[in-house]
């Protein structure tokens, strides 16, 4: 399974990236959420109902994940 971050939480993700790669499936994962604005971070998990979903403060983050295979 492909486990990835989404980075960037407005309208882009609203309209298109989050409905269409958080749907249920086997292949792929979102696990986790930036944006340089944190609110929309946390208002944008809320609005996914999704609160498994880390936040990250930086973009940087991402590498520090690590094996999030499991």
């Amino acid at each position: 399974m492909l486990k990835f971050a989404l980075v960037g939480c407005g309208g882009m993700a609203n309209g298109w990236h989050a409905p269409t790669m958080l749907k249920d499936t086997d292949e792929a994962k979102v696990v986790a959420l930036f944006d340089i604005v944190k609110e929309k971070t946390a208002d944008f998990r809320q609005q996914l109902g999704h609160d498994s979903l880390l936040l990250l403060d930086h973009v940087g983050d991402v590498g520090f994940l690590g094996d999030i295979s499991g």
